[in-house]
């Protein structure tokens, strides 16, 4: 076994596990395991809950992360794109990325 094949088995067995890390979201109309990291890139003017007042305009915006396989969102989305989570509306930031078959999907939402 080669090295990225042990990092593809740990992707399953130890990131997407439901008993340790992962939980399951619907993305897209599909359920897939992920891991969302509601605290990535906060601001010290956010509120515990992730809200963020912008620029003190009175805009409430709110960001997170999701780590998913990437195969299990297929087609993958794009940059600037709106996608459905749990059944609301997110943008896709410019900061996607995919390494060794985990995607990283960063989102935002005003509210």
């Amino acid at each position: 076994m080669n090295l990225h094949d042990v990092m593809a088995a740990d992707l399953d067995d130890v990131f997407f596990n439901m008993d340790e890390f992962a939980c399951v979201h619907e993305i897209e109309g599909k359920k897939i395991a992920c891991i969302v990291d509601e605290s990535d890139g906060m601001a010290s003017t956010e509120a515990a809950d992730g809200f963020r007042n912008v620029a003190g305009i009175g805009i409430l915006s709110g960001e997170r992360l999701v780590l998913c396989k990437a195969a299990d969102l297929i087609p993958q989305p794009r940059p600037g794109q709106k996608i459905m989570m749990d059944g609301k509306y997110w943008l896709v930031g410019d900061d996607l990325s995919e390494t060794e078959g985990l995607l990283r999907l960063p989102l935002a939402r005003a509210y």
